[in-house]
């Protein structure tokens, strides 16, 4: 006994509708007529499966136990509103539509022209929808990859309900020339077109999907603008903290070399007392003179104690005045208040250092002084008792 093949016009993870050949695979019809179109003489039956079980079949009575079952399972399934994909959903009623148009109603026609007119006239407004959703797909400007996905899920659908209106009209055409059960075949064009009928919702799911994804592209584009603005802000905000640090580095030098100047006014004034020591070492007649070089080391002490006054004056209203003028950067503030007080540290150093000196000059004064003071007592006495003309010792009793 040959074997026939089956063709599958439609597949889901619910559903499944086969077209099965009329005819031995060997290719000799088992009732050739000369009317009958050869793309029409290859599939006269019909069978949707729903979940893998056998939902309808077009050569089964009506009356038969598993058309019962089938039907029970359907009307039972169309009842908990069961998924035939993600988005449509399988009903079955006794009227059908088809895209919005009621195809057959509970009182079934005399023939099967009505179905077929019905048909027809629901094919402009499949082909009205189907180019308003590519015109939508066009202006929609999102992740390809979900616009891709939903024109491939447009594509489906629009082949699985371009599908069952071919076979609705095949299987009419094929019952007309070969006068088969028209109960049966009006059965079979109720089933294809509760599909026709699920391919609608699935177009109106994939609309209202459409409809969403373009209010997040229109959000999206919104936080874009949003986005931009606060960019140029932020590049503002940071020209101006580049121009303050470029201000703060150019403070910092002047104090830098403000600071050189002390250490040159150091180092001379330590030559200067080099210098006053010498002085003070020759002769006691130099004493005078070695003041007045002590008097110039307190006076240009003085003027550096004064001016380390100054300094930590302008110290002062200078941080004052960068409090004043921005409080945001406060971090920045207190680096350059840390380099000040390292400063004034070095400063202190300077001025225990200009204090050491000036006190071991003094001491330096005090022992040269008390050396030339004991060296003219022991002058004023030798004088008091030797004789300069015969140098002999006076007799002062």
């Amino acid at each position: 006994m040959s074997e026939r093949k089956n063709q599958t016009i439609s597949k889901d993870d619910r559903y499944t509708l086969l077209a099965q050949p009329s005819y031995p695979t060997n290719g000799s019809p088992v009732s050739p007529t000369s009317n009958i179109k050869p793309s029409l003489q290859k599939f006269t039956r019909l069978v949707l499966k729903l979940n893998g079980k056998v939902f309808m079949d077009s050569t089964m009575p009506r009356n038969s136990s598993l058309w019962s079952e089938s039907s029970a399972e359907a009307v039972s399934s169309s009842t908990t509103a069961a998924s035939l994909t993600g988005a449509t959903r399988l009903s079955l009623r006794t009227s059908t539509i088809v895209n919005g148009i009621q195809v057959s109603q509970s009182k079934p026609p005399t023939t099967t022209d009505t179905s077929s007119k019905a048909i027809q006239s629901a094919k402009p407004l499949t082909r009205s929808t189907n180019t308003r959703l590519e015109a939508r797909n066009k202006t929609i400007d999102d992740p390809k990859k979900q616009i891709q996905e939903l024109q491939q899920e447009l594509k489906q659908v629009k082949a699985l309900s371009d599908n069952g209106i071919r076979k609705i009209q095949d299987l009419e055409h094929t019952a007309r020339v070969k006068d088969l059960d028209i109960k049966s075949q009006k059965q079979s064009i109720q089933t294809l077109s509760a599909g026709a009928r699920g391919s609608f919702t699935m177009i109106k799911s994939s609309e209202k999907r459409l409809e969403e994804l373009g209010a997040k592209i229109r959000e999206h584009e919104a936080e874009r603008v949003e986005w931009k603005s606060e960019k140029v802000i932020s590049e503002g905000l940071h020209a101006q903290i580049k121009d303050e640090n470029e201000t703060l580095e150019a403070e910092a030098a002047e104090s830098a070399r403000e600071i050189e100047g002390l250490k040159i006014s150091n180092v001379s004034l330590r030559q200067r007392i080099k210098a006053s020591r010498k002085k003070i070492g020759k002769v006691s007649s130099q004493k005078l003179l070695h003041q007045r070089g002590a008097m110039k080391a307190k006076a240009a002490t003085s003027r550096l104690a004064k001016r380390v006054i100054e300094l930590k004056k302008l110290d002062r209203d200078h941080n004052a005045h960068a409090k004043e003028k921005d409080k945001a950067h406060n971090n920045r503030i207190k680096e350059k208040n840390n380099k000040i007080t390292l400063l004034n540290s070095k400063i202190h150093q300077l001025e225990s250092t200009i204090s050491s000196v000036q006190q071991q000059a003094n001491l330096q004064t005090d022992k040269q002084t008390a050396h030339l003071q004991a060296r003219n007592d022991t002058i004023t006495q030798r004088f008091n008792t030797v004789d300069i003309e015969t140098g002999e010792e006076r007799d002062n009793n």
